[in-house]
């Protein structure tokens, strides 16, 4: 998982989180402890194969920003994200999934 402090993108300190922790609630100050008070993640990468659900409330607190968790390399950007949490269980990847399998 990979997350980016503040604006602009290009500039911005970036961390790899490597060994993500289920259930974990990671903040801003816990993942950039000298970031200034009222700071976000202006980006979010999933790289792990267990989902993560990213909020804009501290301490995941409140709805998660998108509909449904962010699966293996997705990407979040553009939302004011205070906190992220990695979720348990099987990964999005590994989902039983609605295909039909197409006529011979």
């Amino acid at each position: 998982m990979t997350v980016t402090l503040g604006e602009p993108l290009l500039t911005a300190p970036r961390v790899s989180i490597k060994d993500p922790v289920d259930n974990h609630c990671y903040t801003v100050k816990e993942v950039f402890p000298d970031a200034p008070e009222g700071s976000t993640f202006s980006s979010v990468g999933n790289h792990a194969t267990t989902p993560i659900n990213a909020y804009e409330g501290d301490a995941c607190s409140g709805s998660p920003t998108a509909t449904s968790p962010m699966g293996y390399g997705m990407f979040l950007g553009g939302a004011p994200i205070r906190s992220i949490k990695i979720l348990s269980g099987p990964s999005v990847s590994t989902l039983p999934t609605n295909r039909t399998t197409p006529p011979a």
